[in-house]
């Protein structure tokens, strides 16, 4: 549902209409409004990685420019982690890279999430 996001005024209509069990993002920007998109009796998530930097382009440059030893992937809801996974970082890894581990990481969320398992925090993924 990428398109959702550029057309944020026809989003609601569009969730109503499919009436879904649930509504989960993936979340890029900081400032994702998943309230505006799910009808209040839907139980909405918000798949998100890495951190916010004033003046970052990414989350996943704050993880390596500030040379942390772990990135995480979280799945929040109602402003609360209700799972989350640690991402063991190297000195090798690059944006792309990390990415890539943070995307994995989001997919095992919410993978966990449709199965029904039990939502954990877990570390070092």
């Amino acid at each position: 549902f990428g398109f959702l996001s550029n057309a944020s005024d026809y989003a609601p209509a569009v969730v109503a209409t499919f009436k879904p069990d649930m509504v989960v993002a993936i979340v890029e920007e900081e400032d994702s409004n998943i309230q505006k998109l799910s009808p209040a009796e839907v139980p909405s998530y918000v798949l998100e990685a890495g951190a916010t930097m004033k003046g970052a382009p990414w989350k996943e440059f704050a993880p390596i420019w500030l040379a942390w030893k772990e990135s995480a992937a979280r799945l929040v809801r109602d402003g609360k982690v209700v799972a989350s996974q640690s991402i063991a970082m190297t000195d090798l890894d690059t944006a792309s890279t990390l990415s890539m581990k943070h995307g994995d990481a989001k997919a095992s969320l919410l993978a966990s999430l449709l199965k029904g398992e039990e939502l954990t925090l877990k570390v070092n993924v």
